[in-house]
Order: C-alpha cells, then structure tokens, then sequence
C-alpha cells in the first residue's frame, strides 16, 4: 500500500491530521516515529514543493540528496541527524527533533559527517562484527571496538567511520524520547546498573533524568550546533 492514513500517522511527523484522509506511506528504515518520508520533508517542512507532482519533478530532475547520495524516491525514509541537500537552492539541512516532539528540519553548514548511533552488534563470517545502527543501516568493522550506544561519526557521502562518541559523565546529549524529548542536555550521571539503564541530565531547565535509550550523544555543544545550526521550522 502506497498511503498512510494521516490519523494513525506516528505522533511525530508534523502533519494535518483531518484535512485529507491519506499521506505518503515510507519504506522501512528505521523506527517511524524518528523518520519521515522525503516527501513531507520537501512539501511540509521545507516548503519547496506544494504538490505531490511537484515532488516529482525535484526528485527525477535529482535535487536532493539524503547522506550526500541522490534520493529520487518520495518514500524514502529520512531519519533523525540525516543530512538533506538541496543543491539547486544551495541549502542543507539536518531533521530533528523540536521542543514540542515533532520531527523538524534544522539548516546545516555543509556537515563533512552524520551522527548514527550502534543498536546492536552482530558477529559475522571471518569473525568481523557486523554495528546496526540507529537508522536502520549497518557497518562492518574489523576490529571491534566499539560499544552498544555510542554514537558513531560517519563521513558524508562516503559513510566511513571516522569517529565515536562515548556516553560520559559531561557529554552533551540530545534526547529524542520522553517528556524531554527535542531538548539538549548534559550528562550528568549514568545509572548502567538499573535495568532499563537509565541517565540523570541537566540543562537550564534543571535536572531529569530518562532512559538511556532516549538519549544521542553527540560530545561538545560546539559539534552539535555545527551539525544543527539554524532552526528554520
């Protein structure tokens, strides 16, 4: 089935819900309710189409690229920390998440990389280990040294792992679940020895804590803001 109908759409995809019936029905990815299809992102968070053939042509004419890779299917799922380029109007952008839930898009500084964080690991043949990824993807690695968690730095578009970020008392997170979710944070303690595990954060607001789950952490403010500079919806 091509269509979604827009009433039992996940809560986080900033859509109406009573005005048509259907919307856009994405492949699988990653959980729906941290992706959106390209073609809401172009018509209802970007604003550079306003119909559903108008997101056509873009798409065939090979504007927009998701991760520096051309993207000319409109259900293709964009997921959180994706970077979108629209070479055409010489914008990039990033989706997150706003302080209301919802998914939204970010304008970006032309990233050099994405953020991705490891949901499991996996031995596979030749004993190489197979990191799934937050986003639905999955990267084998020779050696392994990396830890379910941690978000992984991956280059843009050649999606090689050029860096990790550990969770640590001091590192800035984003939270993207809970009440929380949309706002920044810092690290302030981990409690690994609960079951779920569970993170006590702090920002201007004060201290909360939440699942570890519900937490991406993404190291210095200043690589966050570079990766994310610019709210335009």
């Amino acid at each position: 089935m091509a269509h979604l109908k827009r009433l039992v759409a996940p809560k986080t995809w900033p859509i109406k819900r009573k005005k048509m019936v259907f919307v856009t029905k994405q492949y699988p990815r990653a959980r729906a309710v941290y992706s959106i299809p390209l073609s809401i992102v172009l018509r209802d968070l970007l604003g550079v189409a306003q119909k559903a053939r108008e997101v056509s042509r873009i798409l065939r004419e090979r504007n927009v690229l998701v991760n520096g890779k051309v993207r000319t299917d409109s259900k293709f799922p964009v997921v959180i920390f994706d970077v979108i380029d629209i070479p055409s109007i010489e914008k990039t952008y990033s989706l997150s998440l706003n302080n209301f839930g919802k998914l939204s898009v970010k304008e970006a500084h032309k990233p050099k990389h994405r953020l991705a964080r490891i949901e499991s690991k996996t031995i596979v043949k030749k004993g190489k280990t197979q990191l799934n990824l937050f986003d639905g993807s999955n990267i084998l690695v020779e050696k392994d040294d990396f830890s379910v968690g941690e978000v992984l730095k991956l280059s843009i578009p050649a999606n090689k792992v050029i860096g990790k970020i550990s969770a640590k008392e001091g590192a800035d997170v984003f939270v993207i679940g809970g009440t929380h979710s949309g706002e920044s944070a810092r690290i302030k303690s981990l409690e690994f020895g609960k079951i779920p595990k569970e993170v006590v954060l702090e920002n201007e607001a004060g201290e909360f804590r939440t699942r570890f789950k519900n937490i991406f952490v993404v190291g210095e403010k200043s690589s966050h803001e570079d990766l994310l500079a610019g709210a335009r919806r």
